[in-house]
């Protein structure tokens, strides 16, 4: 055989894997991660090939990384290995047992080494080699790639997402990555520490490939991202949506042939289409019908927006619906069907049966896989968008033809290069693609809602100018039929666009003297007039002019408002209810003098300089408003029809615009009704579930206290009050605040009746005064006692202390309160008052409502109940609790009993095993030096058989061969060895069960407490280390010199057991919790301490103990294990123990740190009767 020059020392193995490590740290590019650890590895363990195997998802393999020693063997880089190659059941133990393998084909022998167990999949505490034969297959396997020796070792990766179902493991999440190959042409030996070592670098390149998948993943995230930008970039960045190019980066994003954008038609817009690169043919192209109009895609479109599924269990329509209704069964792509119901992803077209009535169309093309991504927003269906991918044509590269064999009774003659073509082969969609194709389709959807919206617009705003455009040109025609002058028909357009801006002003604005002051001014200004002026008419049909509605140009300032103290009240529109004007006539008027008015109104029109005007009525809906005035002051004017007329519809726009003031107001009255009634409505839902929670409080809690607690809080936050509090009187009539809850502006009443000198001032003649009690005691209330609650009063409410009337020295005690108003609600424990429920407002007064009054006393009422509820419970709370004391020292009485007799049993029952057991042992013990002579002497004598007849009989050879005389001769010695050993242990075992039981030593003797410490421990000693077991517990003893102690030796082993075992049960419960931590300590310490006392101290390294548990840890029956795993009595019965030497017992504990238990004797009888 061929070995390797020289093996490797430890520190060689360890600066390997330090630099693997750094090279895994330094490059994030798994190639070349691979690349220089096939090459370290080869170059240490001599070997002539190392390679990396990766699997693929279909079990096929391919290998990705290589290292040869100088052409020794033929390179297999970049070719493929078929799934056969490695049985299903080999994989398998690859993933579950994750078992190593090395073969030696010179000697046809296989060793395996499972890490784990294949079955729990725990991890094994021995992984030696175990070697059986070869399979004559496997070694033809590898002849034929000229290697002789071979180590396997599985790449396993845990916690790793990959998108596909793994093979079943006991971990689920583990996945089978590849494997890790060394080969040698020539045989070599290969040892554990070789095995330990390549097993150390496949764990460090696991976490480097982990790290790179991770790495991928977030490089594809971010491309997916970047993708998504640059399509949306597209759909957003102009007011006109770029679909066809965002249809092409779509396209380019999935490494497609051809796409279609299909827009569903709607309202206001046509059915669009868009198509980028290769397209299938039309259904029908005399209708113009495209795939997408196909009655099962356009129910699968539909599908989508469906929220309910039938007897199926599917949406109506969706891709598991249609699979479930044709009776279709599973598909490749079940998982992709299910994790995305919303797409419908196909690999293939001519393999899906669903589109077996739309492949035809797609003949003509090299089309051979698509995904259809549905366009929704809300509730409406938008379109679709759809990706084509043609057929390609596929290369692999295999090591060796070769012809799958199920049975795998015929190896590989050959690893030759085979090259292997596949024509017209779909491509598959991978899970990020249909993560990317949801995005898409939500960016798209979004995009083409709102620019259809933006269309929408669009198009009214284009039939609005039209229909503009149209009346301006109807108005023209008029125009030019009336044969007005172009002056005319000038004036006239400027006066319809200004009443188009005062009609959008009146509209823009909701405040009417604000839309009254904008229409005058502009009115003044587009007439070119002196004033305009609003006439408003009053129940009796007189009126006045509204000051805040005129318009007065600069010259005419001087002439003064008529709306300033002008009250026009005219007989005859009084008396005919508004006159002509009624009838929405109007007064033109262009010289005053020769209209024949009467001289009062000459005089009126003199006063104010009024040459000429216009008035026009304004209507309301129905009803005459008032009037609009326009005046001209400084010359006669004759006014044009056009300019009546355009005064005429300013009125009729006024009139409008009041109507909508009008309901305006009145909406708002509404809506102020509408809040004060919810206001109230929700005031009282507030109220009674205030009092359903106190009620709640009340009978769920029996605590008094917190029933106190809540109510004051409740009734504060409902009256948002500042203060509300329960005050109790004592059996003189004096009183202490019980409850309170406070705004956290004030000072707590609570705390101030204990700390404030002023509330323990005694002021006589005052309702409030403190004695020496640290409780606020009422005077009157002393004097009265109870006052006027105690005759039956309900309340008494203060909306203001300082207009009460109350006096001086009150107000006093009140402002010591903060209080300014308060509201106070007698409580009554059956017919006897027991104190007062009160409400203080501190910042101001305030006029307490009847609801809150009522409120209270509602309160007040379930307060009552709670007292008397408590009461009871305080009754038989207190007979419970003399009953479970009693019952308590009932059972530890019995319990200890038990314990006593149990422990009495147990010691002859362990001493006597011991003696029976001791019997045999010793004559086994005594024996084995004959048989080790004997034997001796029979070895001595067949080597001289042998030395002196070397060529025996046949049938001498035949019986020497089997029974295989060699192996006897050197594993017999071996064996008496190892009987001699045994026997002195279990000698050992028998002294410490005696020692524990110590039936000879039930009286009070000096022991030495080390004897019994080691005693225990080897009784324990099984439960240190187990198989089942994933941690080791080490035991570190600090023994100090010290003296015998007089105690019961049997009683203090007791001790010892429980607080070692309880130890042992902490540490190793830790490992059901999963802790990282597989090594634990247990650290027993003894010391002298002064005046002769001894210590000894039990520390584990566990999780601790808290404080709360800490206290209660020596109470009988309390325990922290699961139920059936502990009595609650083995800490319990040890401090009495301990306390019955004198001594005593305590733990200290830090949590996270582990627990201390301490015993701390007199060396000297100190027994506590």
């Amino acid at each position: 055989m061929h070995n390797i020059s020289g093996q490797q020392s430890g520190a060689t193995q360890e600066t390997l894997l330090h630099r693997i490590a750094n090279r895994i740290r330094q490059s994030l590019e798994l190639k070349e991660i691979l690349n220089t650890m096939v090459a370290e590895v080869r170059d240490y363990l001599g070997t002539d090939r190392v390679k990396v195997y990766q699997f693929n998802p279909d079990s096929s393999g391919v290998v990705i990384a290589e290292s040869i020693h100088n052409n020794r063997l033929p390179s297999l880089f970049g070719l493929h290995f078929p799934a056969d190659d490695i049985p299903p059941y080999a994989r398998e133990l690859f993933l579950r047992a994750r078992q190593r393998s090395v073969v030696d084909v010179s000697i046809a022998q296989i060793g395996i080494s499972p890490l784990d167990h294949p079955e729990t999949g725990e991890a094994q505490e021995q992984n030696d080699i175990r070697y059986r034969p070869l399979d004559p297959c496997h070694a033809e396997y590898l002849t034929a790639m000229g290697v002789k020796s071979s180590v396997i070792v599985p790449i396993v990766l845990e916690e790793i997402s990959t998108g596909k179902k793994q093979s079943s493991s006991s971990n689920p999440s583990a996945q089978l990555w590849g494997l890790l190959a060394c080969h040698h042409s020539e045989s070599r030996n290969v040892t554990e520490e070789e095995l330990q070592f390549i097993q150390a670098v496949v764990d460090q390149v696991a976490v480097a490939i982990a790290q790179s998948m991770l790495l991928n993943q977030v490089r594809s995230q971010a491309k997916q991202e970047a993708n998504i930008n640059r399509v949306t970039e597209l759909l957003y960045t102009s007011p006109t949506v770029k679909s066809q190019a965002a249809l092409e980066e779509a396209v380019a994003t999935f490494n497609g042939s051809g796409g279609r954008l299909y827009l569903l038609a709607d309202e206001y817009q046509p059915r669009e289409i868009y198509a980028y690169g290769k397209q299938p043919d039309f259904i029908s192209e005399e209708q113009n019908r495209v795939v997408e109009e196909n009655y099962l895609w356009k129910n699968f479109l539909h599908s989508v927006i469906e929220s309910g599924s039938d007897s199926t269990g599917y949406k109506p329509w969706s891709v598991q619906w249609m699979r479930s209704v044709y009776n279709l069964g599973n598909c490749d792509y079940k998982e992709e069907i299910d994790n995305h119901p919303n797409l419908w992803a196909i690999d293939d077209l001519y393999r899906e049966p669903l589109f077996r009535t739309l492949a035809p169309f797609f003949q003509s093309t090299p089309i051979r896989s698509l995904l259809i991504i549905p366009l929704h927003y809300g509730n409406h269906i938008v379109g679709c968008l759809t990706i084509f991918r043609d057929e390609v044509d596929t290369e692999i590269l295999w090591a060796g033809w070769h012809n799958p064999d199920t049975r795998q009774l015929m190896a590989r003659q050959s690893f030759e290069v085979w090259r292997q073509e596949k024509a017209s082969q779909a491509q598959v969609w991978t899970e990020e693609e249909l993560k990317y194709a949801q995005a898409l389709s939500e960016r798209f959807s979004t995009a083409i809602k709102q620019y259809r919206l933006y269309q929408q617009v669009q198009t009214l705003n284009a039939n609005l100018e039209q229909q503009v455009e149209e009346r301006t040109e109807q108005l023209q025609q008029k125009t030019q039929q009336l044969e007005f002058s172009n002056l005319e028909l000038e004036n006239f357009i400027s006066r319809q666009e200004a009443l188009a801006g005062i009609v959008a002003k009146i509209r823009e604005s909701l405040d009417i003297e604000e839309i009254f002051r904008i229409t005058t001014k502009e009115l003044s200004q587009i007439l070119d007039v002196d004033r305009v002026s609003v006439y408003q008419f009053n129940s009796d049909w007189g009126g006045e002019f509204v000051a805040d509605f005129e318009c007065i140009t600069p010259k005419w300032f001087d002439v003064g408002n008529l709306g300033v103290n002008t009250v026009w009240d005219d007989t005859y529109l009084q008396e005919t209810q508004g006159g002509r004007y009624r009838k929405g006539e109007f007064s033109v008027v262009d010289d005053v003098y020769q209209q024949g008015f009467s001289q009062c109104h000459l005089d009126i029109y003199e006063q104010f300089q009024i040459k000429a005007f216009i008035v026009v009525p304004i209507f309301v809906g129905k009803d005459l408003w008032g009037l609009l005035g326009v005046y001209q002051h400084q010359q006669l004017r004759h006014w044009k029809p056009s300019e009546v007329e355009f005064t005429s519809q300013i009125a009729a726009q006024l009139g409008v615009a009041l109507q909508h003031s009008t309901l305006l107001a009145y909406t708002r009255q509404q809506t102020k009704e509408l809040k004060i009634s919810n206001t109230e409505l929700q005031r009282g839902i507030e109220t009674q579930k205030a009092i359903s929670s106190i009620v709640a409080k009340i009978r769920s809690s029996l605590d008094v206290n917190i029933v106190f607690s809540t109510t004051t809080q409740a009734v504060r936050e409902l009256l948002k009050a500042d203060r509300a509090v329960i005050y109790r009187f004592n059996p003189d009539w004096s009183g202490e605040f019980i409850a309170e809850s406070v705004n956290q502006n004030y000072h707590s009443l609570m705390k101030m009746q204990w700390q404030d000198n002023k509330l323990r001032n005694n002021v006589s003649e005052c309702s409030v005064k403190n004695l020496s009690s640290p409780s606020s005691q009422d005077s009157y209330l002393m004097d009265t006692k109870g006052g006027s609650f105690a005759k039956g009063t309900v309340f008494r409410v203060c909306n203001d202390i300082y207009d009460a009337g109350f006096d001086d020295c009150y107000i006093k005690v009140l402002e010591g309160y903060r209080a300014r108003a308060y509201a106070i609600i007698a409580i009554y424990q059956q017919e006897k008052l027991w104190g007062l429920l009160a409400a203080f407002q501190n910042d101001a007064p305030r006029e307490w409502q009847d609801f809150e009054v009522q409120f209270l006393q509602q309160i007040s009422e379930q307060m009552s109940v709670a007292l008397q509820q408590s009461d009871l419970h305080n009754q038989v709370k207190s007979q419970a609790t003399k009953l479970e004391q009693t019952l308590i020292n009932l059972k530890e009485t019995q319990a200890q009993l038990i314990q006593t007799e149990k422990m009495s049993s147990l010691g002859q029952l362990v001493a006597g095993i011991a003696h029976e057991i001791n019997n045999p042992v010793n004559f086994i013990h005594a024996n084995l030096a004959h048989l080790s002579e004997y034997t001796d002497n029979i070895l001595r004598v067949l080597n001289s058989y042998q030395e002196y007849c070397p060529e025996p009989s046949d049938r001498v050879q035949a019986l020497l061969e089997e029974a295989d005389i060699e192996y006897i001769a050197e594993d017999l010695p071996k064996l008496c060895s190892s009987l001699s050993i045994g026997t002195k242990r279990i000698q050992s075992i028998v002294l410490s069960l005696r020692s524990f039981s110590r039936l000879d030593e039930a009286e009070m003797k000096p022991v030495d407490i080390h004897d019994g410490i080691e005693g225990t421990l080897l009784i324990l000693q099984h439960r240190l280390k187990t198989d089942s077991s994933k941690i080791c517990i080490n035991i570190v003893k600090e023994y100090g010199d010290l003296p015998s102690v007089e105690c019961y030796a049997g009683q203090l082993n007791q001790v010892f057991m429980n607080l070692l075992a309880n130890a042992i049960d902490e540490l190793q419960s830790m490992n059901s919790a999963s802790e990282d931590d597989k090594t634990r300590t247990i650290t027993i310490k003894t010391q002298l301490l002064e005046n002769n006392w001894v210590k000894i101290s039990i520390k584990d390294d566990g999780r601790g103990i808290p404080t709360e548990i800490i206290d209660k840890l020596f109470d009988p029956f309390f325990t922290t294990k699961a139920v059936g795993q502990g009595t609650g009595l083995g800490l319990s019965i040890s401090y009495k123990i301990i306390e019955k030497h004198g001594g005593k017992l305590y733990c200290n504990s830090t949590l996270g740190e582990g627990a201390e238990f301490v015993i701390e004797l007199p060396s000297k009888s100190a027994l506590c009767t």
